[in-house]
């Protein structure tokens, strides 16, 4: 998505990719899935105009890569009855948007993404470039005017080593099985089940600070469990599985514009170390031509698309579509004020 904002900007852009380093979207079939905060925190804003930047960018593709057949979100106890009837109450979306009840939520406009075609489609633009290439160090893209780390959860190449940490990996297994008892629409709960022709995909587990791209029988079990516990009558076989390591940031936002430099954070706003209310100023100063866009955990398939034309808006000097109390919950910087504050930094 990234790619795609810049090259439709008018940029030029080369897209530097590497099977050595499997990309979680490499899952055949994923959702857009809106899970906001149930309260009127200061991220709901920002959940919810991802969101329909989201809805916007994918009703616009075909069904052979985006189906809007409908995101049911069910219920598993009782907290998570109280957070969707509060999720109702607040009338964040409009009736054609969302409906149901605290037992269950339905999204209309919710569907099924087939995520290789959705990627061969973004990257299928005139003025992007792509390259297959393990790098290991950044000396060769010296002559680029820009560059945009969107390497999931690894980090070794950031320029800046106080932000290595700032995101974990998530390990998750999904499976895809053949079945005889297909449903019609996104199914949510302990596990989300997805319609795809005639199979079931079934997915995905969540395993923090765990890399291991090795299938493991558990998971398909757990998977295949999911499935009978809404459709007790269906006979799931194993097709295939897959594996993918989502980066997400500790605070479950994204980490989202330009790479700042920790040594002038510290010496700028050292006072922050005994003061944490000090006010901050925002002339931080950054890594020269690096930027990110990481840190999206399981809803990068939502969030992504605004990011990308923030991203875009921030790099080409244009109006950024969000306002800025959003747009620095966002920004990788509030990892070093936090750590400061916390007498880290």
């Amino acid at each position: 998505t990234t790619a795609r904002a810049l090259a439709e900007s008018g940029r030029h852009v080369v897209l530097y990719h590497s099977d050595a380093h499997p990309a979680a979207s490499a899952v055949p079939v994923a959702v857009p899935y809106l899970n906001p905060d149930s309260d009127a925190t200061p991220n709901r804003p920002y959940q919810i105009a991802a969101w329909h930047h989201a809805m916007r960018a994918l009703h616009q593709y075909p069904r052979a890569l985006y189906d809007p057949c409908g995101v049911y979100s069910h219920a598993t106890d009782d907290g998570e009855r109280r957070r969707q009837q509060a999720i109702l109450d607040a009338a964040l979306l409009s009736d054609a948007e969302l409906r149901g009840d605290a037992n269950t939520l339905h999204y209309p406009r919710g569907g099924v993404i087939h995520l290789p075609a959705l990627l061969a489609a973004l990257a299928d633009h005139p003025d992007i470039e792509q390259r297959q290439a393990t790098l290991t160090n950044l000396r060769e893209l010296d002559s680029h005017a820009a560059i945009i780390h969107c390497c999931g959860w690894q980090t070794a190449l950031l320029p800046e080593p106080a932000l290595h940490d700032a995101i974990r990996p998530l390990r998750g297994q999904g499976s895809l099985f053949d079945s005889d008892t297909v449903p019609d629409a996104v199914h949510c709960g302990a596990r989300t089940l997805i319609p795809d022709g005639n199979r079931l995909y079934s997915g995905a587990s969540f395993n923090p600070n765990d890399s291991d791209l090795v299938p493991r029988a558990a998971d398909d079990d757990a998977n295949r469990q999911a499935i009978y516990a809404r459709h007790p009558d269906a006979n799931p076989r194993l097709h295939s599985h897959y594996i993918g390591i989502r980066g997400a940031s500790r605070d479950y936002m994204p980490l989202l514009g330009a790479i700042p430099d920790a040594r002038d954070v510290a010496e700028k706003y050292a006072d922050l170390r005994r003061d944490a209310g000090i006010h901050i100023a925002r002339d931080i100063a950054h890594h020269p031509r690096h930027y990110m866009h990481q840190g999206l955990g399981s809803k990068g398939c939502t969030q992504a698309w605004l990011n990308a034309d923030i991203l875009a808006a921030i790099i080409n000097d244009t109006p950024i579509p969000l306002p800025q109390p959003q747009l620095e919950r966002l920004a990788p910087a509030r990892y070093l004020l936090r750590a400061l504050k916390r007498g880290q930094l």
